[in-house]
Parts: C-alpha cells; structure tokens; sequence
C-alpha cells in the first residue's frame, strides 16, 4: 500500500518505520520496520499508547 509507495530510506524512499492499524498486520514494506497497533484515537491513553509506539518504532 501507502508504504511501498514512498519506501524504506535505504532504498532512496522516506520511511524508517511504519505504524500500521492492526488490520493491517500483514503489511511489509521492504527496509522498513513495520508494527501493527491500534490507531484508532478513542481516548487520551490510546492516544499515548499509539504516540509510544511511533517513538519506539525508531
């Protein structure tokens, strides 16, 4: 999808990491670490826990 479309930064693209729903726990983009969690911003925990998440994916 989206993260095959702009890449993995050591092939020239822009990504490092990726958050993806937990639909979506399949996905690969190659030279990216990818991780499946909730998205979803129903509150100000999940919330945090989504923004934890990106900081530690990098």
């Amino acid at each position: 999808g989206v993260g095959r479309l702009y890449g993995g930064r050591p092939a020239g693209g822009l990504l490092d990491g990726w958050l993806v729903d937990e639909e979506d726990s399949g996905a690969v983009v190659p030279e990216v670490t990818v991780r499946a969690v909730p998205l979803r911003m129903t509150d100000e925990a999940a919330t945090a826990a989504m923004v934890r998440a990106a900081v530690e994916l990098t």
